[in-house]
């Protein structure tokens, strides 16, 4: 992990910097042992900022064996600088985020038609408003959904 050397500056040292990076990424309690490995600093180092993060109060204890960043603040700019994550947890966002757009043609799919109260032999003032590009059809047939029913 390359660091800011205006950021170590800012936490006093790079192994400091690291521990609170990986807890500013983190979007579940982690342990110190993960800490380490995200972070690169060996275990017992890894422990020793932690329980000194702990005194300050910047971070704290959630549950038996995780700890968290307290300040809203500090983890905000932390992530704009610094990219500190675990491998699982990285493909976990990717795979929540690909589900999610799985889920959106669905949600197209249930979306009840909306019901027009024109006879059947109502056309449009200027039909030239209602030409849809062909291309958009096609591309709602791959997506299986309905094309436009007028031309």
């Amino acid at each position: 992990m390359k660091v800011d050397r205006r950021l170590v500056a800012l936490c006093g040292s790079e192994r400091r910097l690291r521990v609170l990076a990986v807890l500013a990424n983190a979007f579940r309690p982690v342990t110190g042992y993960r800490v380490s490995l995200v972070g690169g600093v060996p275990v017992s180092k890894a422990y020793d900022e932690l329980r000194r993060l702990e005194k300050s109060g910047l971070i704290g204890r959630s549950g038996p064996s995780g700890w968290v960043l307290l300040d809203p603040d500090l983890g905000s700019l932390l992530r704009k600088r610094i990219r500190a994550v675990w491998w699982k947890d990285w493909f976990d966002r990717v795979d929540r985020r690909e589900r999610a757009d799985r889920m959106f043609p669905d949600r197209l799919r249930a979306t009840p038609r909306p019901r027009f109260s024109k006879d059947p032999g109502w056309t449009p003032r200027h039909p030239s408003l209602y030409k849809r590009n062909p291309r958009k059809d096609e591309a709602l047939t791959e997506m299986g959904l309905r094309p436009s029913k007028h031309a």
